[in-house]
C-alpha cells in the first residue's frame, strides 16, 4: 500500500481581525484528508472555502485551532501543529516544497540564484545547482538574458515561472501547489503539467489548487471539495 505522506485530521482554523472589532472569520472547519506518495490531490471549492489557507497550514505558516496535521519527514511522522520552528524549517528544507501564487521578490538576487538556492541549501555544488536551475528556467521559457536579472521587473507570468522553477528544481517528497498555472500561457501550462506528472512518477505526494479545469483533470488523481464555513462575528 502507498504511504500516506500527508494526514489531516479534523482541523479547523479561525482568523481574528483585531483592527475590525475582533471579527472572527472561519477559514476551515472539520477538514480531514490524506495524500499518498505518488498521487496528486486537487483541493477544490468556492472562493472563501479556505483552499490556500489549508496549504499554508500544512506548510506550517498557520497554526490550526484544533485537529492534527502530520507529514512523513525523513521516515518519521512529524506533527506540524506541535513542531518547533526548527523542525518546520528542517521539513521545508528536506521534505516540503511550496509554490504560491506570487513570487516573493528578493532585491538584487538574480532569477538563476533564486531557483538554485534550494539545491545549494541542501548541500549541492553551486555550479551544479546553477546548471540545474538554468535547465529548468530554459524549459519554462525564461529567456537567457533574464537569468542574471532580479525578477522585480518581470511580468507576472515570468515571475510565476521562476517561482515554479524554484519549487521543482529539487524534488521533495511533498509538493504544495497554489494555482501554479494561474498566469501562464498554454505552452507553459503544458510544461508545468509535465513537471507535475514527472514528480508523481518519482513518488511525490502533491496537494494542489488548480482553477484550470484542463490541468486539474489531467494531473489530479482525486479531488477534495472544501465547503465555505459560516462566518461569525464577535465584539
Amino acid at each position: 500500500m502507498p504511504a500516506a505522506m500527508i494526514k489531516i485530521e479534523n482541523i479547523s482554523k479561525t482568523f481574528t481581525l483585531h483592527q475590525q472589532g475582533g471579527v472572527r472569520l472561519k477559514a476551515l472547519e472539520a477538514v480531514s484528508l490524506t495524500v499518498e506518495a505518488g498521487e496528486c490531490l486537487a483541493v477544490n471549492g468556492p472562493s472563501g472555502a479556505g483552499k490556500s489557507s489549508l496549504l499554508r497550514c500544512v506548510y506550517g505558516n498557520y497554526l490550526t485551532d484544533s485537529g492534527r496535521i502530520s507529514i512523513v519527514h525523513q521516515g518519521q511522522n512529524l506533527e506540524i501543529n506541535a513542531a518547533s520552528p526548527r523542525q518546520i524549517m528542517a521539513a521545508r528544507l528536506k521534505t516540503m516544497a511550496y509554490v504560491s501564487q506570487f513570487l516573493a521578490v528578493i532585491p538584487r538576487v538574480s532569477a538563476l540564484n533564486i531557483v538554485a538556492e534550494p539545491l545549494i541549501k541542501a548541500g549541492e555544488d553551486p555550479k551544479e545547482a546553477a546548471g540545474q536551475a538554468a535547465e529548468l528556467l530554459g524549459r519554462l521559457n525564461i529567456p537567457r538574458r533574464l537569468w542574471a536579472v532580479a525578477p522585480a521587473t518581470f511580468s507576472g507570468g515570468e515571475r510565476q515561472r521562476v517561482n515554479i522553477a524554484r519549487g521543482f528544481v529539487k524534488l521533495k517528497p511533498i509538493l504544495l501547489l497554489d494555482e501554479p498555472t494561474a498566469s501562464l500561457d498554454k505552452a507553459n501550462r503544458r510544461v508545468v503539467r509535465d513537471l507535475i506528472e514527472a514528480a508523481k512518477e518519482r513518488g511525490a505526494a502533491i496537494m494542489g489548487i488548480f482553477h484550470d479545469d484542463e490541468i486539474r483533470n489531467t494531473v489530479a488523481d482525486r479531488e477534495h471539495l472544501l465547503v465555505r464555513p459560516d462566518h461569525e462575528s464577535e465584539n
